[in-house]
């Protein structure tokens, strides 16, 4: 029988299914991490980009009350 590399044990067809039934379990669990990744960093930008709609309007409304009646940019 033919042998990896030629080196070890010779290939079976029962070693043949371990070895793809362990490849396609170490496939799942990095595909599992790469969409817990993406999840992390799409939860991340969502929670900044409300972080910004809520302070700018919040600073644009003390800007323009600090400033001087004549402000040509606040209303």
């Amino acid at each position: 029988m033919p042998t990896r590399s030629g080196v070890g044990r010779p290939m079976t067809n029962r070693r043949m299914f371990v070895t793809m039934l362990i490849g396609a379990m170490l496939r799942r669990r990095s595909r599992a991490l790469a969409a817990i990744g993406s999840s992390v960093v799409g939860a991340a930008t969502l929670f900044c980009l409300a972080a910004i709609c809520l302070a700018v309007p919040a600073q644009m409304s003390a800007r323009c009350a600090s400033s001087a009646p004549t402000s040509s940019w606040c209303p």
